[in-house]
């Protein structure tokens, strides 16, 4: 009981602190992606969300359910692990994360493109941002019909550009984007491009939703708190404090 009581106590005491260091920003409270575990252990300051030094690229593919090929193109792959805890805890945790990064290709159910541009996220080596569990979409990207005409082209805000897009987990557009009909013509009409960017934003929300699972090597417990990433020196990560803050 005493133990109890204890960890109570510090988890309050840790639950204001994190509250002042919040960024402000939902999808940084995501940046372990959405493995869920036991509430304690993502708010003691002694759990850390650590990334395994062992993180590679691996190809990826995914199929419609008739076998067609919906997507292909890369992930950078983590071994996510959560340590130390409450007595009364598990001491370790893991979980391999994956994350869509570099070029990708995405196709309608008669195999004509749908989608291919580029996805970056914050390996910590190589200075990419890790915002989401599907990453965002950076430089150019090119949009396709069902028929395969193109429905529009045109470029987000990649890092290199220190551009603080990624509000909400929504990639900002930079520069001109052009827009077309399902015939091949150029689309001027405001009314025609809002339609169109209705269907960009449905894509989207396809592409996120087919994105590689987690795959759990767990010796702790499940719950619904998010993990908190906690980055090896704020120099590394440029763009998010260390942060253990909770929803």
């Amino acid at each position: 009981m005493k133990k109890l009581i204890l960890c109570s106590l510090v988890i309050s005491s840790f639950n204001a602190l994190a509250q002042q260091n919040r960024l402000g920003l939902e999808e940084n409270l995501q940046i372990s992606t959405s493995v869920k575990f036991l509430g304690l252990l993502s708010q003691i300051p002694n759990n850390l969300a650590r990334l395994s030094p062992s993180a590679s690229v691996i190809p990826g593919t995914t199929y419609y359910k008739s076998g067609q090929i919906s997507s292909k193109g890369h992930y950078n792959s983590y071994t996510i692990t959560i340590i130390k805890g409450c007595n009364f805890i598990p001491t370790k945790s893991t979980v391999m994360s994956y994350q869509r990064v570099g070029r990708w290709e995405f196709y309608h159910k008669n195999r004509q493109p749908k989608a291919i541009g580029k996805f970056a996220n914050y390996d910590y080596r190589s200075d990419h941002i890790n915002t989401s569990k599907t990453s965002l979409e950076v430089g150019k990207w090119t949009y396709y019909y069902a028929n395969g005409q193109k429905m529009a082209e045109g470029k987000y805000y990649s890092y290199s550009e220190r551009k603080l897009f990624f509000d909400k987990g929504k990639p900002e557009k930079t520069g001109r984007w052009a827009y077309y009909d399902e015939k091949g013509q150029k689309v001027t009409s405001k009314t025609r491009i809002k339609a169109i960017n209705l269907l960009i934003n449905n894509i989207r929300g396809e592409i996120r939703t087919t994105a590689k699972p987690d795959l759990p090597n767990t010796m702790g417990y499940y719950s619904t708190r998010p993990l908190i990433h906690q980055a090896p020196s704020d120099n590394r990560f440029p763009l998010f404090r260390r942060d253990y803050a909770n929803k």
